[in-house]
């Protein structure tokens, strides 16, 4: 055990202290807190523990609300205040966009907010078999393992799925073939619950029965997928379809669990809304939209441009995401099959669009960035879930002469370390000016100390 004082937190929002002549990143620290810490693991003059006990709190300190704090990996923040985690993660925000990016944006936007609890409308529950001991684990992964910690609530979700633990334990929990079980995905819409249940093989009858028992207690919509097999399949309970609704635009998001969705409904409610209001559409704008998914923002956006290019990689996604565009009446939308981690521009044959809006994942839109055209280019609203990529990518696009004009931290996943962004660029002449300017004065003081 080794007592530390915490002098800040890492962009992982882990404290950090130095003793030894090392390093330490302490799970459950804060700045300014004295806490006994326990080693995890060590690796040259870095430290990963984790606070056993804090000596010395300070104000910005909570008491966890989950009685699984700590063993389940899942929420990570619980000992931080509400405000004093936005606090954190806006600043982790803007120190990652300065120290890789070596940009500043003109504006700070206020926090994107929601409730931060209850607020979580999808869940990935983990099933394991074991054998020695006849029994089926059923809950979320535990911190630093594989173990499985059996959750009877959850402080995050969503009072519908909140009620479906227990019965879903108790179903499969009979199941008579409980090998043949893999993970489950939970999904909570607008117009009832999902359930995706993957399975080795195709249920044994009297499992099935469980399935058609579950789906009757508690109007759930089953779906099952073969690990073999790539489609989930409809298996029983209400057979209308998931839908997500963005009421300002009334557009619907047809939807299976285990689709990639934002796991949180109120706020990305918002987030639709403030890219609209970022993009100010009008019905001349030509927009490109790459990593659009199953069409969160392009659908809505559809209603107010007169045109959308929309790029994916996952043509199944784009073929679901184009069917409902066509029943909602939305004509003036081009779907693209497009590996954006290789792209190349040349061969889509991509419109001279006005304005960009990119959702990439986690690794970013580096190469989307380095190669699409940005001729006639007047604004670009980015979606980001990784800081550091959005860092990297915004220093490629003011090489280019793209101004970040705004940033707004989006509290997306409360009482974890995800931290998530909505940037506006800008194209600025003057900037792309000066930066040739200043590439101009480094190549002349290059060749001066080549004739030396």
């Amino acid at each position: 055990m080794k007592t530390l004082t915490i002098e800040r937190l890492a962009h992982d929002l882990r404290g950090i202290a130095y003793a030894d002549g090392a390093a330490w990143f302490v799970e459950g620290a804060l700045p300014g807190e004295t806490v006994e810490a326990r080693e995890l693991m060590k690796r040259k003059q870095m430290v990963d523990a984790e606070a056993v006990s804090v000596v010395h709190s300070v104000a910005d300190r909570a008491l966890p609300v989950c009685e699984y704090e700590g063993q389940c990996g899942g929420c990570g923040l619980q000992h931080v205040k509400h405000s004093a985690q936005i606090q954190h993660k806006q600043q982790i925000l803007l120190d990652q966009l300065e120290r890789i990016g070596k940009v500043q944006p003109v504006e700070m936007l206020p926090p994107m907010l929601s409730e931060p609890w209850a607020y979580r409308r999808r869940a990935r529950i983990a099933c394991k078999w074991s054998s020695e001991k006849k029994h089926l684990a059923i809950g979320f992964r535990a911190r630093h393992s594989q173990k499985i910690i059996e959750i009877k609530h959850c402080a995050v979700l969503v009072p519908a799925l909140q009620t479906l633990l227990q019965p879903l334990r108790a179903c499969l929990s009979r199941w008579s073939q409980p090998r043949q079980l893999g993970h489950i995905e939970l999904l909570a819409a607008d117009n009832g619950v999902g359930m995706l249940l993957r399975v080795m093989a195709q249920p044994a009858e009297i499992d099935a029965a469980l399935l058609r028992e579950l789906s009757t207690a508690t109007f759930l919509s089953i779906y099952l997928q073969q690990e073999d097999h790539g489609d989930a399949e409809y298996f029983c309970g209400p057979d209308q379809g998931l839908i997500i609704r963005h009421v300002e635009s009334d557009t619907e998001l047809a939807c299976l669990p285990g689709d990639f969705l934002q796991g949180n409904a109120a706020v990305n409610a918002l987030l639709i809304d403030a890219v609209l209001a970022a993009l100010k559409p009008v019905s001349s704008d030509v927009i490109l939209e790459a990593f659009c998914g199953l069409g969160n923002f392009t659908l809505p956006l559809a209603k107010q441009v007169g045109s959308i290019t929309a790029l994916e990689l996952s043509e199944s996604m784009l073929g679901r995401a184009a069917e409902q565009a066509e029943r909602q009446g939305l004509t003036n939308i081009t779907w693209l099959t497009a590996n954006l981690e290789q792209f190349d521009s040349h061969r889509l044959n991509l419109p001279a669009a006005n304005k960009l809006l990119l959702d990439p994942p986690r690794d970013g839109a580096q190469e989307f960035c380095k190669t699409v055209s940005w001729k006639g280019v007047e604004r670009i609203v980015y979606v980001s879930c990784n800081p550091s990529t959005l860092a990297r990518d915004a220093a490629i696009l003011a090489a280019r002469g793209f101004l970040l004009h705004s940033v707004q931290f989006v509290d997306m996943f409360p009482q974890t370390a995800h931290i998530e962004a909505l940037a506006i660029f800008q194209w600025d002449e003057s900037l792309l000016r000066k930066i040739k300017k200043e590439k101009l004065v480094v190549a002349k003081t290059a060749q001066k100390r080549l004739k030396r």
